[in-house]
């Protein structure tokens, strides 16, 4: 993760569904990193079945939102909100 290690994001928006490796993977590559690892993650997915969500926050995503059930003014605001929080 050389761009995340060198820009060091206030948050991520991270979908499960990646062209490469699940975004399961990158969520369990970032909290093992120290560097990494306090970063905010949101999960932000069309997959929505409870295991999927679980596992997610079991793994640090700070929240899990399932696209089709959130419109985007609310995923602004989850943002916002966690990114105020860190400052």
């Amino acid at each position: 993760m050389p761009l995340t290690r060198k820009e060091l994001p206030d948050l991520i928006l991270l979908d499960l569904v990646l062209p490469k490796k699940s975004g399961f993977d990158v969520l369990t590559e970032l909290k093992a990193d120290p560097e990494l690892k306090n970063i905010p993650v949101i999960v932000s997915s069309n997959l929505g079945q409870d295991e999927e969500i679980k596992r997610a926050l079991q793994l640090g995503a700070m929240d899990y939102l399932v696209k089709s059930q959130h419109p985007i003014n609310e995923v602004v605001e989850k943002v916002n909100a966690q990114v105020l929080k860190g400052k």
